[in-house]
């Protein structure tokens, strides 16, 4: 079962990768996608760890010692790519994620659900509309604004 997960994400990866390759202005992020130091890490790795680094799984910083000792085994044992944040508190992400970085073999992409700001997952942050509601305004410069600071924060 695991195996066909695996086989579905990396056949999206090699997808997006393809098409991001087809334009001839690529974004920052590729400068890194034929980069030595990649190359170097990737070829450490088998195959199926390849595949596993195409996968997120989902964290949280409000919940139990359990919670933490599960994602803790799932990047040991599966070498998985990334974490998907989810509630709790700035700083306990923080401790958390510096944590992950060091227990993953290879470097962790960090993701958050927080697609009208941080303040939708994390406490004591900035809550911002819903995309509806910037849906209805007439102002592309307010909503540029907004996307702006959601990406500060």
């Amino acid at each position: 079962m695991i195996r066909k997960y695996l086989l579905a994400s990396l056949l999206s990866l090699i997808y997006v990768l393809a098409s991001l390759n087809a334009n001839s202005q690529h974004p920052e992020f590729l400068d890194y996608y034929d980069h030595p130091w990649v190359d170097s890490v990737m070829g450490t790795l088998s195959l199926e760890e390849m595949i596993a680094q195409s996968i997120f799984i989902a964290a949280w910083s409000n919940r139990d010692i359990n919670h933490y000792t599960d994602i803790n085994r799932i990047i040991r044992e599966h070498g998985i790519g990334g974490l998907v944040l989810f509630q709790g508190t700035p700083s306990k992400h923080v401790e958390l994620i510096e944590h992950y970085k060091v227990i993953s073999k290879v470097p962790l992409s960090i993701a958050l659900d927080g697609e009208w700001g941080a303040g939708m997952r994390l406490d004591s942050l900035q809550d911002y509309p819903y995309q509806m509601t910037l849906g209805a305004i007439n102002n592309d410069s307010l909503i540029y604004e907004m996307g702006r600071m959601v990406a500060e924060e």
